[in-house]
């Protein structure tokens, strides 16, 4: 089911090599290499310049279990397949290739379903193409601590942000954000970068259908896991997580992943129960929330009442009281700042000339107790 894609030669070169353990190597220190128990998956589009760097730090990892490396190509105009193609042929029982030949995420489709289906391990680990990892004990410092913790759904670190030439912008999560995560902030969408993440395979058997229709599936991945168990915090080295302008997810306006956060919530919602539910409902309003101040400071008055009317409704028909209650200051000010800019609009222009995107750039967009979901959206899907 997995198509290794058109037959490439490559030939291996010291540099490219260098440091790292042969196949054989690998395979020596593990007791069963035919049943893996992490399915290492890595998603590539147009990453040329960066997938070696994402199969090095996979190939570094030392571990006393054998694990599995799943790369799924979406049909890469660039020279990604062929660097694939050369790392797969150095690694063969190792490392499984997926070969679009037509682009998936351009057809609305996720790689995640083909890729789970086809993984063996008991554990999943995630790692886009122009992500890394840097720390040669992280799978097995997070697969120790799932192992001994049940009740641990997810295992996750910290990650450094990093541009096109690898230069550190900063990590990714603040020291106070360094901390196991209860059930509530998973399901609320706390951040946790994703290439940082591993959890447990039986999680795909709870996904619903709905996990195809959202574009930040990491986000409704987290939440539906939080309902089933905790996320734990593994302190290893950071990984890198890049941000650089062909990046589907870091290169988006702010205002587009709310957006698209709050159509991952209102999926979530109806697959979420009991006292989860409520969490749900405040981050879509949060959500709409957002959204509300970020067309009101760019001066769309009328588009920000749209989406004030259209909170309302949504809230009424779904969420229940409690929820809109909890919104209901929100609302009021809502109405005011509505009127203010029709009345007085020349009130709100020092605000709206530094831009919407500044802006929403610095407001707290988190509603839980973490910055939003900034994690990829994976590219592709079969």
């Amino acid at each position: 089911m997995i198509n290794p894609g058109p037959d490439i030669t490559t030939d291996p070169t010291d540099s490219e090599l260098d440091g790292l353990p042969t196949e054989s190597q690998l395979i020596a220190g593990w007791k069963d290499f035919h049943s893996p128990l992490v399915t290492v998956i890595c998603i590539a589009f147009n990453h040329e310049r960066f997938i070696d760097q994402a199969m090095r730090g996979f190939l570094i990892q030392h571990t006393s279990f054998p694990f599995e490396i799943i790369v799924h190509d979406d049909a890469s105009t660039d020279r990604t397949t062929e660097r694939i193609r050369f790392w797969q042929q150095q690694y063969p029982q190792l490392i499984h290739m997926v070969i679009q030949t037509e682009n998936q995420y351009s057809q609305g489709k996720r790689p995640d379903y083909g890729n789970f289906t086809w993984s063996r391990g008991k554990y999943i680990a995630m790692c886009e193409g122009d992500d890394y990892w840097t720390d040669p004990k992280k799978l097995q410092k997070q697969i120790d601590f799932l192992e001994q913790n049940p009740d641990f759904m997810f295992a996750f670190h910290n990650a450094m942000k990093v541009d096109a030439e690898c230069r550190p912008q900063g990590l990714l999560l603040a020291e106070k954000h360094c901390a196991n995560r209860p059930n509530e902030r998973v399901i609320a969408g706390d951040s946790m970068p994703s290439a940082s993440v591993i959890f447990r395979r039986s999680l795909m058997e709870r996904l619903p259908a709905s996990y195809r229709q959202v574009l930040n599936g990491d986000t409704f991945l987290f939440s539906i896991g939080g309902q089933f168990g905790r996320a734990g915090y593994i302190d290893v080295l950071p990984s890198g997580y890049r941000v650089h302008i062909g990046g589907i997810w870091s290169s988006r306006q702010h205002v587009f992943k709310i957006q698209s956060n709050l159509n991952t919530f209102k999926c979530l919602l109806p697959e979420t129960a009991g006292e989860y539910r409520y969490i749900i409902g405040r981050r879509i309003c949060q959500n709409y929330n957002q959204i509300f101040w970020y067309e009101l400071c760019a001066g769309k008055i009328v588009q920000a009442a749209k989406t004030l009317v259209d909170y309302a409704t949504y809230s009424a028909g779904n969420l229940g009281w409690p929820t809109f209650v909890y919104q209901a200051r929100f609302s009021c000010s809502c109405i005011l700042q509505i009127l203010r800019g029709m009345i007085r609009p020349e009130k709100s222009a020092a605000t709206m000339a530094e831009g919407p995107d500044k802006w929403l750039a610095v407001v707290d967009v988190s509603g839980s107790n973490g910055p939003i979901n900034d994690s990829h959206a994976s590219r592709v899907s079969s």
